[in-house]
């Protein structure tokens, strides 16, 4: 070939390909000529078989004949290439082609005589002559070698293999500018290669390599961890054994930057402590979701810590994730079990740390004595690096502090418990395990035991759950025995588990009292002795003034304990103020109260019956004003007595702790104490008769009826029989009422309490009424005005004359009705009686009403519901209600009527009422007529 052809001919593939002679392109117009050129100049000066050819251009889908179709595109490229003067640049040789030009016409030959070259100089250790030559041989290089190539098999051949060599050289070049400790200019640089070559190690060693030469330590780490996850997400690897090595150097302040090499570094163990995974895990959702998204957010604290009651499955829990996550964390888990719950002595810090540093590698003669040295060493270690940390059974944040990583890349998981509110303040999050849902229980029971097992005995099935409380450790106790003896009917274990006996494993770590007895430990003695106490309580939920009432100590003191045993988790709080435990802590505080001698146990009973008493007394008067206070003696020493006169405390106070109040006069009888039941008996059927809890009034009254039968007191036989009687009438059961409500009627009467015989007799009046004798009512609530009014009860009288203008009205006697009711609301107007004023509005509505006086009788009947609402008595709402709607489809609004009657409808809701049918079936008409009274 003359010497003039390689100054004329210029020919390139690192980039697009481009053929130039004499300084113009030649077009190569086909892709497939463009193939077949690029193929030949990768192997310029040696031939390339026809069949190779034919696989570059057409790969497994080729032509019918193949050898001809490569002549034809070889033809056009040779046509092409005849630019070239004075040489025939492409030949054809025994089955093959061959461009047959020198190396330095084609870029990738300069290129790689320039490397030659660069590695000459490195030989001489000419550090500028090297790097002179890898920048002219970068220069050659135009983007993407073979760019606009369109052949897939011609790609995977020579593009990888290109693309490392190009690697290769502009690494060699950015290492001889690190040398010359250029890391301004090459930062910037290699930063962006690691972007676009995330897989490329060598990049980001380099780019870790300037960041630490130029101070910037933080941002080296945060590189190594970048190139980690990318490796780890991609590749499913971690970083090779450089790149792990320059790390270590950069956290122990060696990264060899200097003049002085870095000197050799122990590579510690990556500690993976995880104990196994529990079998049968279930539910947990929300908080596993939770969990992830503290691994997943670098924004999120990086701590939380997992409190729950004793058994309820917190370190299941962190096995669960930390397992399902340690794939995250390539740097290792540790798992250290701090013992704040064991029998023995818990681990110290100073312990759990020397753990943690010889799981990390550290040589014991290594590790300091000093406990903060001891924790300068721990977070150092862990600084850069992606770790799990599980600290499970936490006592105290004391115990936990020294162990918690600082770095971003780590996270903690704390198990405890206790809230371990001084962990939380200082930044960890909170998260509480609660017990299982009945769904959750039943799904546990079926994995361990086998869902035939539970589905063939549905009912059974369910009571274990309900006696287990849905604590995962109950339920674990219960299957493990079902699994051991798999011919035993399930009802066989449920009839078991009424003590906590059945609970009894005989393993200080699974066995319920002693996993219960060891967060006892926890708590002061002052707090240990009040957790006792409340085993008398009955609950469902108590409150701080009861629990202060049960141990005798002030308010602000229990305050204190409750809130200590909340943090235990030995309390839960359900709602604000309210306190409860699950049904096995309770059983275990029972069994606990029951333990102490009978004399200690009945001073503790009685100041809580003091409280519920009195308090409940003090509220009494803002719903039954009509009742004569009874002698009720003062409270012990040590009972709190809640103030709740104010009629929106006593509402609220009265709403919450009903369900308490009723359990309570169970446990006056239980114990003894006959004057506690009856009374609370008496005090509480006012609120219960208002919001017509029929079954409560009886149950007690049934309760306070046997106490006073056994103390044999006519005062509280008298007055128990009243509210037996309430109940009665309120479940239609008007004949039976009628003959107790005689009984009591005549123990008044011998005892000379008018008053009372006087409400009794209303309430006789009532009776009769609902059985549709209404003149016989009529007479007896003329009775009760007469016995008011010689006893100078006015608002007794103002009330009974209320009953007499009802029932005149009901008698069609509505001149009447308006008479005795206007001197009634007048009274009631005085007395400031509210209830008895909307009771009087709705009477006299309803006289307005049948005497046609439509307007009156709707003003009536809208203040009677106003006032109603305000006292929250719905089953009154109700009827007001019906009664104006009754009134506006008598005057002939019907759109008014039914406006009326689905306010009515909306305010029965799911509560029983007689008008219910009625008011839908008039609703259902297109014209509903008027109701006939």
């Amino acid at each position: 070939m003359d010497d003039d052809v390689g100054m004329d001919v210029d020919f390139r593939i690192l980039g697009p390909v481009e053929l130039r002679v004499g300084g113009r392109p030649v077009r190569l117009a086909s892709p497939k000529v463009r193939v077949l050129a690029a193929r030949l100049l990768l192997d310029a000066g040696r031939p390339v078989p026809i069949h190779e050819l034919a696989a570059m251009l057409w790969g497994e889908d080729q032509p019918e004949r193949p050898r001809r179709a490569v002549q034809l595109y070889a033809a056009r490229l040779r046509s092409a290439l005849a630019a070239v003067p004075d040489r025939q640049i492409m030949r054809t040789v025994s089955g093959a082609y061959v461009v047959d030009v020198p190396p330095e016409v084609i870029d990738l030959g300069r290129f790689r005589a320039h490397m030659r070259e660069a590695g000459r100089a490195a030989e001489r250790e000419d550090r500028e002559s090297e790097a002179a030559s890898i920048a002219a041989a970068l220069a050659e290089w135009r983007g993407e070698p073979l760019a606009d190539v369109e052949s897939d098999q011609l790609r995977a051949w020579a593009v990888a293999s290109l693309r490392d060599e190009w690697f290769q050289a502009l690494a060699r070049r950015i290492d001889l500018d690190l040398d010359r400790r250029a890391t301004a200019e090459v930062i910037g640089e290699v930063r962006e290669l690691t972007g676009r070559y995330p897989l490329h190690e060598r990049f980001w060693e380099q780019l870790m390599q300037a960041l630490d030469a130029a101070g910037r330590r933080a941002e080296a780490l945060d590189a190594y961890h970048a190139a980690r996850r990318r490796l780890s997400e991609e590749l499913g690897i971690e970083p090779g054994e450089e790149l792990r090595r320059l790390h270590r150097r950069i956290l122990d302040g060696r990264s060899g930057n200097g003049d002085a090499p870095a000197p050799a570094i122990y590579e510690p163990p990556v500690p993976r402590q995880l104990p196994p995974d529990v079998p049968g895990f279930v539910g947990r959702v929300e908080e596993l979701a939770r969990l992830d998204r503290l691994a997943d957010d670098p924004a999120q604290p990086r701590t939380v810590v997992v409190s729950g009651a004793p058994g309820v499955g917190k370190s299941t829990l962190a096995v669960r994730w930390a397992r399902r996550v340690s794939d995250r964390f390539l740097d290792g888990q540790l798992w250290v079990d701090l013992r704040g719950n064991a029998s023995g002595e818990p681990a110290t810090p100073e312990y759990a740390l020397a753990r943690s540093l010889r799981a990390l590698g550290v040589p014991g003669d290594r590790i300091p004595s000093d406990r903060e040295e001891q924790a300068a060493m721990y977070r150092s270690l862990l600084d850069g690096r992606r770790m799990l940390v599980v600290l499970d059974n936490a006592g105290s944040a004391e115990q936990v502090m020294p162990l918690l990583p600082s770095g971003p890349g780590c996270v903690a998981v704390v198990t405890s418990r206790s809230q371990l509110t001084g962990l939380v303040v200082a930044g960890a999050q909170p998260m509480t395990l609660d017990l299982l849902s009945p769904a959750e229980s039943r799904q546990l029971l079926a994995g361990r035991i086998g869902a035939h097992r539970t589905e063939a005995e549905p009912a059974a099935t369910d009571e274990i759950i309900s006696r287990c409380a849905r604590l995962p450790l109950a339920l674990a106790i219960v299957a493990a025995r079902a699994a051991t003896h798999p011919g035993f009917a399930l009802g066989a274990f449920a009839r078991e588990l009424r003590t906590l006996d059945a609970f009894t494993t005989g393993s200080p770590a699974t066995d319920v009292r002693a996993v219960f007895s060891s967060s006892m430990r926890a708590v002061s003695s002052a707090a240990a002795r009040l957790f006792r106490l409340l085993g008398l309580h009955p609950g469902p939920t108590v409150s701080v003034a009861a629990a202060a009432s049960l141990a005798g100590v002030p308010v602000p003191l229990a305050g204190r304990l409750v809130a200590e045993l909340t943090r235990a988790h030995l309390l839960a709080e359900p709602e604000p103020g309210r306190y409860a435990m699950h049904d096995l802590l309770h059983a275990w505080a029972v069994e606990l109260a029951q333990a102490e001698p009978p004399g200690e146990r009945r001073a503790p009973l009685e100041r809580m019956l003091d409280h519920y008493l009195h308090s409940a007394m003090t509220a009494v008067g803002v719903y039954r004003r009509l009742l004569v206070p009874i002698d009720v003696a003062r409270p012990c020493s040590g009972a709190v007595v809640t103030d709740v006169a104010d009629p929106e405390l006593a509402a609220a106070w009265y709403t919450v702790e009903h369900p308490v109040l009723i359990a309570a006069v169970e446990v006056a009888v239980a114990h003894g104490f006959e004057r506690h039941a009856w009374q609370l008996a008496w005090v509480v059927g006012g609120f219960l008769d208002r919001h017509r809890h029929v079954h409560d009034i009886e149950r007690i009254s049934q309760s306070a009826l046997a106490a006073a039968a056994r103390l044999g007191d006519p005062v509280a036989e008298a007055h128990t029989l009243g509210g037996l009687a309430t109940a009665m009438a309120l479940s239609n059961r008007y004949d039976e009422a009628l003959a107790v409500l005689i009984r009591a009627a005549a123990l008044f009467a011998d005892l000379g309490d008018t008053v009372s015989q006087a409400g009794v007799y209303v309430s006789l009046a009532q009776a009769y009424g609902r059985l549709g004798r209404d003149a016989e009512a009529f007479d007896w609530s003329g009775r009760a005005v007469a016995l008011y009014q010689e006893a100078g009860h006015d608002l007794g009288y103002a009330n009974a004359l209320n009953a007499v203008a009802w029932f005149a009205a009901k008698l069609g006697r509505h001149r009447e009705t308006l008479r005795y009711g206007r001197q009634a609301m007048r009274m009631l107007r005085a007395l400031g009686d509210v209830r008895g004023q909307a009771g009087m509005l709705d009477t006299l509505g309803i006289a307005h009403h049948h005497l046609g006086e439509w307007q009156l009788a709707e003003s009536c009947f809208q203040q009677a519901v106003v006032m109603f609402e305000r006292l929250e008595m719905p089953y009154h709402v109700v009827d007001t209600l019906v009664h104006l709607g009754d009134c506006n489809a008598a005057a002939g609004d019907t759109d008014a009527a039914r406006a009326a009657w689905r306010r009515a409808l909306a305010a029965a809701g799911s509560q029983e009422h007689e008008e219910v049918e009625r008011v839908r079936a008039a609703l259902a008409q297109r014209s509903p007529a008027p109701a006939q009274r």
